[in-house]
């Protein structure tokens, strides 16, 4: 290779001029690069264009990668914005259907067929819209296929010509728009409970604005409150927790019901000072639950709920369908008898879930029939002794104008009655039928917690019961000194009869007697009942008075009853009682005592596990009880008083099976009759013994009266035997002379009750025998006839 020179450029020296020949001839053939005469690196064809196809190859690769960041970054952003715009779509129609509900309407549900569109209120979603139903279509059921004349389009803000928005009461009528359909927010406030939808009907132009479901706007158009048919809620009526009286509120809504209403009151604490009184049928009065809605009267000595006919006072007449549910009725404390809810005159009422505390008598079932009480609470507590026939739960009568009705078929079930003091009684039941509770708790402060007794003529009480309920004793004594009384209390024309207490029962923890019985009990029963922690007697019939008790204790635990003055049963009179079957536990004296006028008993089948010496103390009866089939510890300790029998016929000829003493009164009959016949005395006794009967007739007369025709003399106290006369002696004084000197004697007749007197006349040599008649007797004749006869 040339050297070239150092001469400046250009240069005309040959040797510059072959040094650059021989540097073209490598750029254009050989090296990727020269360097000229100037020292520069400089690249030949083939240099640059490799240089170029690096580059190229670089450019390309830096697009590529340029445009895949772009699609993911395009991608990325595509999936952001999906997701935002969902979440908008989503939160706008989520804001849409919680106006249409705050507003008063139903949630929006997809349309579909089959949806029951029964007013406005009902709302679908169809295409991305929410819909209302046309007032003008409803009531209709959908079809397969959207019809939009039977559906209103929704807007966001509500604010078409269909719906007007007015804040409270006030405002909607001073309203003079076009709007068909108004939301209210509140009666005063949106804080008071009065929200709703109202509608204008323009088919009323009579109807009065009632300040909650009815009102007048400045048009006098009818706006009327849209919700479910009868309801009526007591807020909208102005009855808010926030007043210190609701009354005029009630006395509003006991108007406006009518059959199958609903009065609401929602959660919250209302107080009264009148008695809210329904006298429609099947209204239903209901709260938010027990410990949710409270209904308080403030003022002394007045009812809380009341339940009457309209036409209360008649006899005849009666309120269907009575219900109270979920809600606590309290009442400030009492001094004469009013309730917390009171049932007067009711068919077919109900009670449940219900808490009523604090009146003298929290419940109170007057007259009426076909009752259901059930899951409920009465309470008493502090205050002072209420007057008159107070207690938790009180059965009477309804009387008025001198006709009765009773309280008839009452279902009582989960209940819980307490009292801490001063009231009459837990449970009193002065007029009933079918009266029946289970499942339950009673217990006292003081005072009884169970009195069945008529307090009028002409009352009864019949078939009252009672399965697995818990009498809790009393903690204290006060009169009556008793958990239970039973007692006709000797009204005219009224009984007690079918007390019945089964199995589950439980009557335990009291100082005094658990049940005491007087004047006309019938059948009382305890069936597998428990008697524990007994002070007195567990059972006591009142000494002195006549009763007509039927008394049965079979499978009965006594535990721990008595005491050294009492004992676990004590029998004053009556019919008859039965203890079979029982069980006596540590009891204290007398198993059972007996005296007065019993005609039978029975003993059989208990068991003693006592270590005291006197168990059965029978000192006065008309017949000897049955004993049979005791525990050995009866043997020998039984303190008999007399002879005692069942004076049931026995078909064995070897058993006495009667003895009786007892009188009758004597009629003398003339022909058949007694008018006009008047004594002086008049006595007739007799004895039975077995099949016989021994009499004894002492008649003085006074006037034998104008009748004609054979003597006889009624009535003997048993029908003799038929098949044979029996002959008696007699005694007659004062008598005709037309009787003479031939004998004269009497007859029992066979088969009937009476005494034929005859005489014997041999006047003509035969003997005659004659009949007395009204001329063989004087106005003062003096009768006497001892005899005997077969029964």
């Amino acid at each position: 290779m040339t050297t070239p020179t150092n001469n400046p450029v250009p240069s005309k020296d040959p040797r510059d001029l072959v040094f650059n020949i021989e540097s073209i001839d490598k750029l254009v053939n050989e090296d990727a690069s020269i360097v000229n005469r100037k020292g520069v690196t400089i690249l030949s064809i083939s240099g640059a264009i490799d240089k170029l196809k690096t580059a190229c190859d670089a450019a390309v690769s830096s697009v590529t990668t340029i445009k895949n960041n772009a699609v993911t970054n395009i991608n990325a952003l595509v999936q952001q914005s999906t997701a935002v715009i969902n979440s908008l779509v989503a939160s706008a129609k989520s804001q849409i259907a919680e106006k249409v509900i705050t507003v008063g309407f139903k949630v929006p549900v997809p349309f579909a067929a089959d949806i029951v569109a029964s007013d406005f209120t009902t709302t679908v979603t169809n295409g991305g819209n929410n819909y209302f139903a046309n007032p003008a279509a409803t009531p209709f059921t959908t079809t397969a296929t959207f019809n939009p004349a039977q559906w209103l389009l929704f807007n966001q803000e509500f604010a078409g010509s269909e719906i007007a928005q007015t804040p409270t009461y006030s405002t909607l009528r001073a309203y003079n728009g076009a709007a068909k359909t108004a939301y209210i927010k509140g009666r005063l406030n949106d804080k008071d409970g009065a929200a709703g939808t109202f509608t204008v009907d323009d088919a009323d132009l009579t109807s009065q604005d009632n300040d909650g479901t009815v009102l007048v706007d400045a048009l006098g158009r009818r706006w009327k409150r849209q919700a479910d048919l009868g309801l009526f809620n007591v807020c909208w009526f102005g009855a808010s927790p926030d007043l210190a009286d609701i009354s005029d509120a009630l006395d509003r809504i006991s108007l406006l019901v009518y059959d199958g209403s609903i009065v609401r009151f929602p959660t919250g604490h209302y107080k009264k000072s009148r008695a809210f009184i329904i006298e429609k049928p099947n209204v239903r009065v209901i709260g938010d639950g027990q410990n949710m809605s409270f209904l308080e009267t403030t003022v002394a000595d007045v009812d809380g709920v009341v339940f009457r006919p309209i036409t209360a006072g008649i006899t005849s007449a009666m309120l269907s369908g009575a219900y109270v549910k979920d809600i606590y009725v309290l009442n400030n404390r009492q001094s004469v008898e009013c309730a917390g809810v009171l049932f007067n005159q009711c068919n077919a009422y109900t009670l449940s879930d219900v808490t009523i505390n604090g009146a003298a008598t929290p419940l109170h079932i007057k007259g009426g029939q076909l009752g259901t009480l059930k899951d409920y609470k009465l309470f008493a507590t502090g205050g002072t002794l209420v007057a008159g026939r107070s207690a938790l739960i009180r059965f009477s009568a309804a009387i008025y104008s001198g006709s009765i009705q009773s309280c008839y078929t009452v279902k009582s079930s989960n209940f819980l009655l307490t009292a801490s003091k001063n009231r009459y009684a837990c449970i009193s039941i002065e007029s009933g039928d079918g009266i029946q509770f289970s499942e339950g708790y009673v217990g006292f402060g003081n005072g009884a917690l169970l009195t069945t007794g008529t307090l009028q003529n002409n009352t009864g009480i019949y078939s009252v019961s009672f399965v697995n309920t818990y009498f809790d004793g009393i903690s204290y004594a006060q009169s009556p000194s008793k958990l239970i009384e039973i007692s006709e209390d000797g009204f005219s024309g009224s009984s007690v009869d079918g007390v019945d207490f089964g199995s589950g029962c439980v009557f335990g923890n009291t100082p005094l007697a658990v049940l005491k019985t007087k004047i006309n009990t019938g059948r009382i029963s305890f069936n597998g009942v428990y008697f524990i922690n007994i002070q007195e007697w567990a059972y006591k019939q009142e000494d002195g008075v006549i009763t007509s008790s039927d008394l049965l204790m079979t499978g009965v635990t006594f535990k721990n009853v008595g005491s050294a003055s009492s004992g676990v049963v004590s029998i004053a009179n009556g019919r008859s009682y039965n203890l079979s079957g029982n069980t006596f536990s540590d009891v204290r004296n007398v198993c059972l005592s007996v005296s007065g006028s019993i005609r039978t008993g029975v003993v059989c089948g208990n068991s003693n596990n006592s270590n005291v010496s006197d168990r059965i103390d029978v000192a006065t009866y008309e017949t000897s009880p049955a004993i049979s089939g005791n525990s050995s510890r009866y043997s020998g300790v039984n303190t008999w008083r007399g002879t005692n029998f069942a004076n049931l016929p026995s078909s064995n000829p070897k058993t006495l099976d009667w003895y009786e003493e007892g009188t009758f009164t004597p009629v003398l009959r003339i022909g058949g009759a007694s008018t006009g016949i008047t004594y002086s005395s008049q006595v007739g006794t007799f004895t039975r013994i077995g099949n016989r009967v021994l009499y004894s007739v002492n008649i003085s007369l006074t006037s034998k009266g104008s009748l004609t025709g054979d003597v006889n003399l009624f009535t003997l106290p048993y029908l003799a035997k038929a098949g044979q006369n029996y002959p008696s002696s007699i005694r007659l004084h004062n008598m005709s002379n037309n009787i003479g000197d031939g004998m004269v004697y009497s007859l029992v007749f066979g088969g009937g009750t009476n005494i034929g007197l005859y005489r014997v006349d041999v006047s003509g040599g035969t003997e005659v025998q004659i009949p007395l008649t009204q001329i063989d007797i004087s106005d003062s004749a003096l009768i006497t006839i001892s005899g005997q006869y077969e029964v």
